[in-house]
């Protein structure tokens, strides 16, 4: 369980831009090659289905070849900064709240760390439609 805690932190922990065009943001996540052939590939729809609710956001795509992820966008509704300030709070976020003692042991199995995942992606969400990122 941890592992696939760490495996997470990872994941989203290095993220950077490799290419920028209006409405395509592609971005570098040296973690995501790791998770090529891990239990991460099943969760992976909800997390994708639930970054899509960022209004404006249309599309996600990931190779574990390269590491890349890819989110195309309406121009008109978000940009490429609110984008990654969103990612990089809600990953700081989501950090912080997993490395806390009583979290941990409250976490049962994969199916418990997904579904506290969706509830603080949920907020950050919330938090962006706000404008309180």
């Amino acid at each position: 369980m941890k592992k696939l805690l760490l495996q997470s932190y990872k994941h989203l922990a290095k993220i950077k831009v490799i290419h920028n065009i209006p409405g395509r943001l592609r971005l570098s996540i040296p973690g995501l090659k790791n998770l090529k052939n891990s239990n991460y590939l099943r969760y992976e729809h909800v997390f994708y289905s639930l970054i899509k609710k960022i209004p404006g956001i249309s599309h996600i795509d990931s190779s574990y070849v390269s590491g890349n992820l890819l989110i195309e966008y309406n121009t008109s509704i978000i940009n490429d900064s609110e984008i990654l300030k969103w990612l990089n709070v809600t990953r700081s976020k989501l950090i912080d709240y997993f490395m806390e003692d009583q979290v941990l042991q409250n976490i049962v199995s994969e199916e418990d760390i997904v579904e506290q995942l969706k509830l603080l992606i949920e907020n950050e969400i919330s938090r962006l439609n706000n404008g309180n990122i």
